[in-house]
């Protein structure tokens, strides 16, 4: 689901970080190496010691400088958890989702409803769907719903299973890569759902008001209002 965002969202790949000419650049917060002349240069971690996301942040101010960025996989050597609970999860999507509200709204909004319709909606709409069903084969089973065309009826839960299937499929795929057990696919549905109602809440009040609720990100809390350019301590 994550990994859905970043592509929707235009992270930017490894490829366009290390091409010198493309103005993509970000950093890996918690691995990154740097020469000292060159840290010193671009002004240490003052020069972004207020940002809500300061590895990228810093990724761009090394880059526009002149300097060059390398990204390389060491996955099989160091990892780290991005979060440590739900409550730090939580915060953690909301830094990386809310400022992207003040550079396109509009961006913002179409990739969250291509987000529900691919990972929410399919497993909303199983259920309803096979309930339809049985309730246009079994006329005797009580369920309180409106009738349909049956041809609709019938084909809509196979429909919905098979956008379900694919879901699991994506993720189990996405979860082998990382060595996670195959039984953890099983709570797809609910991870989709955290994720999509984590973003929905720390953007709501962006789009609505203009202005932010609070993120708390290693210690420190980050708000957005309509007299800020940005996200700010």
């Amino acid at each position: 689901m994550w990994d859905f965002i970043s592509i929707l969202f235009g992270v930017g790949s490894v490829a366009e970080v290390n091409n010198p000419k493309s103005k993509i650049a970000y950093l890996m917060g918690s691995f990154f190496l740097i020469k000292r002349k060159v840290f010193v240069n671009i002004g240490t971690f003052e020069s972004v010691h207020d940002a809500i996301q300061e590895d990228k942040a810093l990724g761009i101010i090394i880059k526009s400088s002149g300097y060059k960025l390398r990204l390389v996989k060491l996955k099989d050597m160091v990892y780290t958890l991005w979060s440590d609970d739900l409550k730090t999860l939580w915060h953690g999507i909301g830094r990386t989702v809310a400022p992207l509200v003040l550079k396109n709204k509009f961006k913002v909004l179409l990739n969250l409803l291509i987000i529900f319709i691919c990972c929410i909606l399919p497993f909303v709409l199983f259920p309803y769907a096979l309930c339809v069903t049985l309730k246009l084969l079994f006329p005797f089973l009580i369920i309180n719903i409106h009738e349909i065309h049956f041809h609709f009826a019938f084909y809509l839960p196979i429909l919905s299973l098979i956008a379900c299937l694919f879901v699991f499929v994506l993720s189990s795929r996405k979860g082998s890569e990382r060595g996670i057990p195959l039984t953890y696919t099983l709570g797809t549905p609910i991870g989709s759902a955290f994720v999509f109602i984590a973003c929905t809440y720390n953007i709501v009040s962006l789009l609505l008001y203009g202005s932010s609720r609070p993120i708390l990100w290693q210690g420190r809390q980050y708000i957005c209002t309509k007299e800020q350019e940005g996200f700010a301590l």
